[in-house]
């Protein structure tokens, strides 16, 4: 989960992640110390719990376009500048991308400016419970650390916000859960919707927004919408399917990578198994209690999920490796009768 404390996110946007511990080979294994064993096993375990960003055509397109909206906005001194947005459901890596763009920029710009200790290149916020103007701009003065009295006007603490962005150098903001604003047009002449919009007008940063169903929020419909949709260039993240010859190929060469990337110190798995068998594991009804115990959609976050759980039973019950009937029960585990 991203963070929206602003010292929090400073560290995350500078953490090197773990790089993936040797294979050992079963002997070798079989001859570690007990303290060693238990070293070992940590290492992996923190290495699959980190947070993997595995680059895909979507996400490298996704990428590209970020980068050239940041190129474009640095030299823009007359014209709107232009934002990106982000669409698509729960799980299929909105959040890892937006995350992954954010440490990009962040150490792009701290490179010579590692002195400034006001210096906040990129801002995150997240639009969770934001269903008003105040609301949603507290959401930006909480990760500035700013405070209002209670009879500051919207005006006056809007003016603040993008004073205070401006004044750090604030390049990027990323506004995750934006969907959470759909609809809102009951406070202000359109509500917490409104002064976003505003926001994006005031700070002389690019706006990069992501959440569910973009297309439908109350950023992207009627008149206002209008104007918002012209200077963003929405893109939708959609999960796999395997409907075609070429959707089953993105299917098997993700779950390939995945597989590659998060199993390889599995001392007993062989990897390749797993993308083999990628058909089998499409077919796997995943299910997630944390969605109500709805159907998952097959994307690059549930996969991911599967396979890091998997790995950690794999881990802990000295299996070392991984199955498709293992995948399977992480969500339907069997019982012992």
């Amino acid at each position: 989960m991203i963070p929206s404390d602003r010292d929090t996110w400073m560290e995350m946007m500078a953490r090197e992640l773990p790089d993936s511990p040797d294979r050992l080979t079963p002997t070798a294994q079989k001859r570690l110390s007990t303290e060693a064993s238990a070293e070992y096993n940590a290492r992996r375990i923190n290495f699959l719990c980190a947070e993997h960003l595995i680059h895909t055509p979507d996400l490298d397109h996704i990428m590209l376009a970020a980068r050239k909206a940041l190129v474009r906005n640095a030299h823009a001194s007359y014209v709107a500048r232009t934002g990106l947005a982000l669409s698509g459901p729960s799980t299929v890596g909105k959040s890892s991308t937006i995350l992954e763009i954010g440490r990009q920029h962040h150490r792009k710009m701290m490179m010579g400016n590692e002195d400034r200790p006001s210096f906040q290149p990129t801002v995150y916020v997240s639009f969770g419970i934001a269903r008003t103007p105040k609301m949603a701009l507290a959401a930006f003065g909480d990760f500035l650390g700013l405070g209002f009295s209670k009879t500051a006007t919207i005006t006056d603490i809007g003016r603040a916000v993008a004073a205070v962005m401006n004044d750090l150098g604030t390049s990027l903001v990323i506004v995750d859960e934006v969907h959470n604003i759909t609809g809102l047009y009951n406070h202000g002449a359109d509500g917490a919707a409104g002064t976003l919009k505003w926001l994006t007008e005031h700070v002389n940063a690019t706006f990069i927004l992501a959440g569910i169903d973009l297309p439908a929020t109350a950023l992207f419909t009627g008149e206002m919408g209008t104007q918002f949709r012209g200077r963003f260039h929405t893109l939708k993240m959609e999960p796999y399917t395997n409907r075609s010859k070429s959707e089953r190929l993105s299917w098997a060469r993700l779950v390939g990578a995945l597989e590659n990337h998060l199993l390889g110190s599995l001392t007993q798995h062989e990897v390749g198994t797993l993308a083999a068998k990628a058909e089998d594991i499409f077919a796997i009804p995943l299910e997630s209690d944390i969605l109500g115990g709805g159907p998952l959609p097959h994307s690059i976050g549930t996969l991911k999920e599967t396979l890091v759980l998997a790995a950690i039973e794999a881990i802990f019950t000295g299996k070392e490796r991984v199955t498709v009937q293992d995948l399977r029960n992480q969500y339907a585990p069997q019982l012992a009768r």
